[in-house]
């Protein structure tokens, strides 16, 4: 029989200092460090010179998970956040990514704590009710100061299921979300609960002053033509990425087709964004927006490429997503952003960096150093931390 609790009693006490609350990841606070798992080579090389250049210190937490972020939470103050001690139980366990179960359907958002407080020295908190995976949570600030978090639905339903197996209770969401913005020392009017196919991080991304861009893939063959009409003498001898984009904005527009050997068309066209992903994103701007500016602008870009090994046979490939990044200020109060790369077209971080200028974000303190792929990017793999 398997045990209903993990047992980690000496790391899980609760320190006595005052409440802070989760980092925000709007980069409206000062970023002190930057944590990751196990991960290195050149996307980590190319981390340590762009948070060195924001005076962010980068801290490799020994913790054999490449998805970083999902299963660690941290505060405004520096320290770490534990998730609560979950029942291993499948009602509440529910909606929880593979990649935060180990093999035994242990969680790793449990465990990571195991390592963090005596392996580091960092203070820490427990949650009393809350589990939630990294990429299923936005934090930032509203202009007058106060936390807000944008979270999956699904939070919710496993903080109602762990209540009725620990009470023996059926709870309302509304008191489940007050139990949630206790866990997060923020107002429950603050806490805005979305439904969505996969993690808001890649579809979203936190500005300064309750600003949020969402991704809108209808706006791709549009914006990008527009673009293109206005590079620069020194930005159209970039041949390859004009190809490139050019190729992204038929994808968008025609869709692609394929043949049989015969030449017959194998069904109908497929296209790289869905009516129902639209759908969600309309859903999801009608629950934001008469709290946050919501800015709808195309950030993900899917293109033809190449299967390895089959010459000539195509896939609708998943590689640029400019939302999975992050944000933090730097020790001059300087707002930066880190993204992901374009997976080699230039020209689509130049058009990335306008959106980001546009919306207040200066030139030299945007950088590209992640990489993205199918559905895993730079933010994924690593969690902000404030100053300590």
């Amino acid at each position: 029989m398997r045990p209903y609790f993990f047992i980690i009693t000496i790391f899980l006490s609760f320190n006595s200092f005052a409440l802070s609350s989760l980092y925000p990841e709007d980069g409206s606070r000062r970023m002190g460090r930057w944590y990751y798992g196990y991960l290195a080579g050149p996307l980590m090389e190319r981390m340590a010179i762009s948070l060195k250049k924001e005076g962010v210190e980068l801290i490799n937490f020994g913790f054999e998970q490449i998805y970083f972020q999902d299963v660690s939470l941290f505060s405004e103050d520096g320290s770490f956040v534990v998730q609560g001690l979950y029942p291993l139980d499948e009602d509440v366990l529910f909606g929880l990514p593979t990649e935060v179960l180990d093999e035994e359907y242990a969680l790793m958002l449990t465990r990571v704590s195991e390592f963090f407080p005596e392996k580091l020295g960092i203070s820490h908190r427990t949650m009393d009710w809350t589990i939630i995976d990294g990429g299923a949570l936005i934090t930032g600030k509203f202009k007058n100061g106060d936390d807000y978090a944008i979270i999956d639905q699904i939070a919710i339903v496993r903080v109602q299921a762990l209540y009725k197996y620990i009470e023996g209770k059926e709870i309302s969401k509304e008191f489940a979300l007050k139990l949630i913005a206790k866990d997060f020392n923020m107002k429950s009017e603050n806490l805005f609960p979305v439904t969505s196919s996969g993690h808001l991080d890649i579809t979203m991304m936190a500005l300064p002053g309750g600003v949020i861009l969402l991704n809108d893939s209808k706006m791709v063959p549009e914006a990008l033509k527009n673009f293109l009409k206005r590079l620069t003498r020194k930005q159209r001898k970039r041949e390859t990425d004009i190809k490139r984009i050019s190729g992204i904005i038929e994808l968008y527009k025609e869709g692609q087709q394929r043949y049989y050997n015969t030449g017959k068309p194998m069904g109908d066209p497929r296209f790289p964004n869905s009516d129902y992903e639209i759908l969600e994103l309309d859903i999801i701007e009608k629950i934001l927006e008469n709290r946050f500016k919501v800015i709808r602008v195309p950030g993900v870009f899917k293109e033809l490429t190449e299967y390895v090994n089959m010459s000539g046979s195509y896939y609708i490939g998943n590689f640029i997503n400019f939302f999975n990044g992050f944000l933090g200020k730097n020790r001059l109060q300087e707002t930066f952003v880190i993204t992901n790369s374009a997976n080699g077209i230039d020209l689509l971080e130049d058009f990335w960096k306008d959106i980001l200028i546009k919306n207040g974000i200066s030139n030299e303190h945007i950088y590209f150093s992640g990489s993205y792929s199918n559905g895993a990017g730079i933010d994924c793999m690593g969690s902000g931390a404030g100053a300590l």
